[in-house]
C-alpha cells in the first residue's frame, strides 16, 4: 500500500504539469502577454534610476529576459522541476513512511525479550 501511495504522490503532479504545460505555453505565446511583459520591463527601467533620478523608495532591477519568466521556465526548466519533485517527494514520503512504520512497530512486543522476567528483575532490584 505504501508503494502505491508513493507512486501516486510522485507521478500525479508531474503528469498534470506536463498536460497543462502545453496550454500554458500556447497562452503565453499571445501578443498581449508579450506586450504586458514589455510594459513591465519599461516600467522597471523607469524605476531603476539609471536613466532618470530614482522615482521610488527602492532602486529596481530591470529583468534581463525578453520573455516572461513563466514562459522560459515552462519551456526550459520543466525537466528540472520534475526531477526536484521526484527527489524531494521521495525523501519526504520516505520520512513519513518511516514514522508510520515506527508508530505501528511500537505497539508490537519485542521478539526476543521476556517482559515478565524483566519486570520481576526490576522489582528485585528495586527492593535491594
Amino acid at each position: 500500500m505504501l508503494v502505491a501511495a508513493w507512486l501516486a504522490v510522485i507521478a500525479i503532479p508531474p503528469v498534470v504539469l506536463l498536460r497543462v504545460r502545453v496550454g500554458w505555453l500556447a497562452a503565453l505565446e499571445s501578443p498581449a502577454v508579450q506586450a504586458d511583459w514589455d510594459a513591465f520591463r519599461r516600467d522597471m527601467q523607469a524605476q531603476s534610476g539609471r536613466d532618470t533620478p530614482v522615482t521610488g523608495p527602492v532602486q529596481r532591477k530591470v529583468p534581463k529576459s525578453a520573455e516572461p519568466p513563466l514562459k522560459v521556465w515552462l519551456r526550459e526548466y520543466v525537466g528540472l522541476a520534475i526531477a526536484a519533485w521526484v527527489l524531494f517527494g521521495t525523501v519526504l514520503f520516505g520520512f513519513f513512511a518511516a514514522l508510520v512504520a515506527g508508530l505501528f512497530a511500537q505497539n508490537q512486543p519485542c521478539g526476543g525479550c521476556d517482559t515478565q522476567k524483566d519486570q520481576k528483575r526490576d522489582g528485585e532490584n528495586a527492593q535491594q
